[in-house]
């Protein structure tokens, strides 16, 4: 695992920050009835430099979800913010 610099940390640390601000919110009721993450939540991922291909994203992404509470604005963010921090620590 190598270190970050200053520089990448505080660029990791924005992007959380612009994620927990961002507007996962507004994928609530799209949510609340299909039960599947929305098209946004792949976008989002793409976005913030997510190197995955979309068939891998997804499957991480409801692997996430199922060991979480479910699917939810908050799972998202909470799977894309894990993500970002297991790539830059690669």
């Amino acid at each position: 695992m190598s270190k970050l610099s200053k520089e990448q940390f505080e660029a990791y640390l924005e992007q959380i920050k612009n994620l927990a601000e961002g507007p996962f919110e507004e994928m609530q009721p799209e949510i609340e009835v299909t039960n599947v993450f929305p098209e946004k939540f792949y976008e989002l991922a793409k976005e913030n430099d997510l190197n995955l291909d979309i068939d891998e994203l997804h499957l991480l992404a409801e692997r996430f979800a199922l060991r979480r509470n479910g699917r939810s604005p908050r799972t998202a963010r909470q799977f894309i913010s894990q993500q970002l921090a297991e790539q830059y620590g690669k």
